[in-house]
């Protein structure tokens, strides 16, 4: 069972407890990829790029447009080019290490550099994090479709130079032209595309710009381990479309959006955008999942005449779902870490635990925090929880005799037990409104720890190396079970309450192995908050004793 389905499978049977709780205990009924060396002027720094060549490439030599043309003389055929070889360019920044392929003059490989974008600390090797994932027969990531040229197509590469790399091929008539940019220091890149024609005429049509993956990629593990791509995206300015990957092999489906702001391939804490340059023509976002677990989220925009050529231009973000760095990067990608409406509260939740982090300068005693922070909140519900438990601890003789006298007129006794809760002033659904205002935060915890660059790799103590990963030991799991069963022991519980024993101590189990594979970030929270639970109903105990449940 994969993590989500664990979570969402918790979060389903708290709600089930609850409906459980209330149709026992309230009114009836109750809802429930060789070396040469360029040096970047800009830095000082050498920046690395290896080319693997077999035979020797011809020099690609532009034809300028003829003068007999605009006489009205026919152009001469243009020489047919021989086929480039295969070559390997790789390029290496500080931030990460690229590989270009001179097929499709596309990307065969993209690491990302240092310990935090490694796999979750936790794996062992915990190798280090690749955002390319294409299945056999794939066309590469950044492969351009324009003019004729294709994933397929075999370009020249040109010497790499500090910050640029340069593809051509002369496709017919007609000269293509890729063109990457890059800056050492960060995770953005830009591609140029041009199409110029012998004779000036503008080329008509689109470029369409194309990141394929394949699910299944080798070094993943589990139906969402590891840096396994999950889900295509489309976004449009202010809002979200969104593909989720085919759960089957033969599930097949094609969503198109246009006037896209950027599409993407997102994994759990990287992604790869593609977005229109600014001033670009209307772009049109399409995720398209062809089955055998195969995905491709592409990016199309019109080709642009000017001086002589046909262009279009896209901005590209290659790392990290950190609000800061997407943030710089543009075009609105920081709603990328965020994914449906209950997680957006994440937005809320991750600046709080940023401050958090700021004061205590550890992530998981900022959890910690956040889980103090929240329990103040929530005191007073929690108290008039406990008061209205105790309350139905005490009328529990009552709802007794009224349900051995009217047991046979069920309608009958809901009257007399409604009457009942409002004489003594019990809420008895009231014991559930602590728990349902912990579940948007538990939820919006998982989805920061699920998505939360700021939060991955981080430790907490000892063997806790990793908060967004599961406990390799099971300390914290075993823990919240214990606590777990020691809050339903201290609960006030009704006669009818413990008759219910099996549900009172085997649910706290169940839940502990549920939560054994989820985010020890998210089962230290609800350990503490059990701890703190624990603590005032310990203090509410002894002062009930003292001034009555009445005044508690």
């Amino acid at each position: 069972m994969n993590q989500q389905l664990r979570f969402i499978l918790f979060v389903v049977i708290s709600v089930v407890i609850l409906g459980t709780w209330s149709a026992f205990f309230g009114p009836k009924p109750t809802p429930p990829g060789e070396q040469a060396v360029a040096t970047d002027t800009r830095t000082g720094a050498a920046a690395t790029a290896v080319t693997a060549v077999t035979g020797s490439a011809p020099a690609v030599v532009p034809t300028p447009p003829s003068t007999d043309a605009a006489a009205g003389a026919a152009v001469p055929a243009a020489p047919v080019e021989p086929e480039p070889p295969l070559a390997t360019t790789r390029i290496e920044t500080p931030l990460w290490t690229a590989e270009f392929s001179s097929q499709g003059g596309a990307l065969r490989s993209f690491v990302l550099a240092g310990d935090k974008q490694r796999a979750h600390l936790s794996q062992k090797g915990s190798p280090q994090t690749q955002l390319v994932h294409p299945a056999p027969g794939q066309p590469l990531p950044l492969s351009v479709d324009v003019a004729g040229a294709t994933g397929q197509t075999l370009f020249n590469v040109s010497e790499p130079a500090p910050g640029r790399l340069v593809y051509q091929r002369r496709v017919g008539d007609t000269l293509v032209t890729k063109t990457f940019s890059y800056d050492r220091d960060s995770y953005a890149l830009r591609l140029d595309v041009e199409a110029r024609r012998d004779n000036g005429a503008a080329v008509e049509g689109v470029a369409k710009l194309a990141y394929p993956a394949w699910e299944s990629a080798p070094g993943t593990s589990g139906l969402f381990g590891g840096g396994e791509v999950h889900q295509g995206t489309c976004y449009r300015a202010g809002e979200r479309s969104m593909e989720t990957r085919p759960y089957r092999k033969d599930a097949a489906d094609t969503l198109q959006l246009d006037g896209a702001a950027f599409a993407s391939l997102d994994e759990k804490y990287f992604v790869a955008a593609l977005a229109p340059r600014e001033g670009s023509l209307p772009a049109v976002c399409t995720v398209a999942t062809p089955g055998d677990n195969k995905l491709e989220a592409a990016l199309t925009l019109p080709l642009a005449a000017q001086d002589g050529a046909s262009r279009a231009g896209f901005d590209l973000y290659l790392g990290p779902k950190s609000v800061e760095r997407l943030a710089q990067w543009g075009h609105g990608a920081e709603v990328s870490i965020y994914d449906g409406s209950i997680a957006k509260v994440g937005k809320l939740l991750v600046p709080v635990l940023k401050a958090f982090h700021a004061f205590s300068g550890n992530w998981g005693v900022a959890i910690i925090l956040l889980t103090i922070l929240v329990k103040l909140i929530t005191f007073p519900l929690a108290q008039k929880q406990m008061v209205s438990m105790e309350k139905m601890r005490l009328v529990g003789p009552k709802l007794e005799e009224v349900k051995r006298r009217y047991e046979s007129d069920p309608q009958r006794m809901n009257v007399e037990t409604m009457r009942i809760y409002q004489e003594e002033g019990i809420n008895p659904i009231g014991c559930a409104v602590p728990m349902l205002v912990q579940m948007p935060i538990w939820w919006a915890l998982y989805s920061s720890l699920q998505n939360s660059f700021e939060l991955y790799n981080e430790p907490f103590f000892g063997w806790v190396r990793d908060l967004t990963a599961a406990d390799p030991f099971y300390v914290l799991p075993v823990l919240m079970t214990a606590s777990m069963l020691v809050t339903q022991i201290l609960t006030p519980q009704s006669a009818q309450a413990q008759q219910m024993k099996a549900m009172t101590y085997g649910m706290p189990v169940f839940f502990g192995f549920l939560m054994a594979s989820l985010p020890a970030g998210l089962v230290l929270y609800i350990f503490v908050n059990n701890l703190l639970s624990i603590a005032h109903s310990a203090w509410f105990r002894r002062r009930a004793r003292g001034a009555g449940p009445q005044t508690a």
